[in-house]
């Protein structure tokens, strides 16, 4: 029996999309009559194909029938109730996905993934002391489980929790070393603590994984400015306007090195072009 890989989108803009993947696996001969396990089967292939109320279906049948003699098991049923919920939560139908993780984990209490999404749906309503237990008590349940880390670490970051943040994120770069977007997440924490040589640290790493991040490069022009390095300031942010011309915060940061470096019309126009790009600057 097989589950999901689903994708989920976070509000905030520098987010990246998590990938959360659930994988079970039944020995079972296979057999002509639909039973639990074969519409839990055809359940799955209905939400790959993107046919989440055909799935949903097909799942609540398979809530009514049994599973082959041998598997028939209360944890089974949960898988019905975690990829039903999945279903309902494509659907954008948060409250009918929270009902079936809750019926999910009342069954199995440590399923990781389905804590993660539960998590995921709580932040999404707002309830972040709630997604913060949920993605707590996965990692609990499974140790290396990097969506979890990275979840935890990106919420603690949003509710202001910067030292407890920078722990998680750590734990999640020790499992995923290759993410540039942790590392500027990481790095942005550690230049707001004015711990400058070990965001310029991060934002490297971000760097050496993929040469053209705008982002990373606005942060090193970031940490030249906080050290009044105007000329390596507006080095940097050049590069990383060359890469995104249309990166408003790369804009208002160089308005700043031009100021630094006495170039008042530089600095004006810079300003200009980044209200353009986004009047909230």
């Amino acid at each position: 029996m097989k589950k999901l890989t689903l994708k989920r989108t976070y509000d905030i803009a520098t987010v990246v999309f998590i990938t959360v993947v659930i994988l079970f696996t039944f020995t079972a001969n296979t057999m002509a009559e639909e039973n639990a396990l074969t519409l839990l089967e055809k359940g799955a292939d209905l939400i790959v194909q993107g046919k989440y109320s055909e799935a949903i279906n097909v799942l609540t049948q398979a809530l009514k029938e049994d599973f082959p003699a041998e598997q028939q098991l209360e944890s089974n049923y949960a898988v019905i109730y975690a990829n039903r919920g999945d279903a309902y939560f494509k659907l954008g139908l948060a409250d009918k996905a929270l009902e079936d993780y809750d019926s999910a984990l009342e069954l199995d209490k440590t399923f990781p993934e389905v804590l993660l999404n539960r998590g995921v749906i709580k932040k999404k309503l707002g309830d972040y002391e709630g997604a913060l237990r949920d993605y707590t008590k996965a990692i609990e349940a499974k140790s290396m489980f990097p969506a979890a880390h990275f979840n935890k670490g990106e919420l603690l970051v949003e509710m202001g929790r910067n030292e407890e943040a920078l722990e998680q994120l750590s734990k999640y770069i020790l499992l995923v070393a290759d993410n540039p977007h942790v590392y500027n997440l990481r790095g942005e924490l550690y230049l707001k603590e004015k711990r400058y040589n070990l965001a310029l640290g991060d934002f490297n790493s971000a760097l050496y994984i993929d040469k053209e991040n705008a982002e990373a490069l606005k942060n090193i022009g970031w940490v030249y400015i906080e050290t009044k390095d105007y000329t390596g300031a507006e080095r940097e942010l050049n590069k990383a306007i060359a890469i995104n011309p249309d990166f408003a915060e790369a804009y208002m940061l160089r308005s700043k090195a031009r100021e630094g470096l006495g170039n008042r019309a530089g600095a004006e126009a810079d300003r200009k072009k980044a209200k353009s790009l986004n009047p909230n600057l």
